[in-house]
């Protein structure tokens, strides 16, 4: 069965060094990603699987201080991009935020599946 946000092993520096991944970031502080998590995950399933990866990036915890100090320092970068723990997704290209959903919640479902099959397909 097709497991779209399945939590990774691959090394978030690694993940950076890829032509092109999505990344759904994930928190366990926040009842909000929560629901976002399984509203993207319906997505990406409907959508199939996609010919560029997709990770799960858990940002929570000290194990994972190095994401969210790189995320925070892509707001200086990338316009409009911030990290709040709403279930973001990043569209990288070797390693730059080139596309992002802020809260794909409050996007909605049509806008976020459009969102996310313009990046994959």
């Amino acid at each position: 069965m097709f497991h779209p946000l399945k939590q990774t092993n691959t090394p978030f520096r690694e993940i950076l060094l890829l032509e092109k991944a999505i990344c759904y970031l994930k928190v366990n502080w926040s009842g909000p990603e929560q629901g976002t998590r399984g509203m993207v995950a319906e997505i990406l399933k409907e959508l199939g699987p996609a010919p560029i990866p997709v990770f799960l990036v858990d940002c929570s915890g000290s194990e994972s201080e190095h994401i969210q100090s790189w995320l925070v320092a892509q707001a200086n970068v990338v316009m409009d991009f911030k990290f709040g723990g709403w279930g973001e997704i990043i569209y990288l290209n070797n390693g730059q935020i080139i596309h992002f959903i802020l809260n794909p919640k409050t996007l909605g479902w049509e806008k976020t599946k459009a969102t996310l099959s313009s990046w994959m397909f």
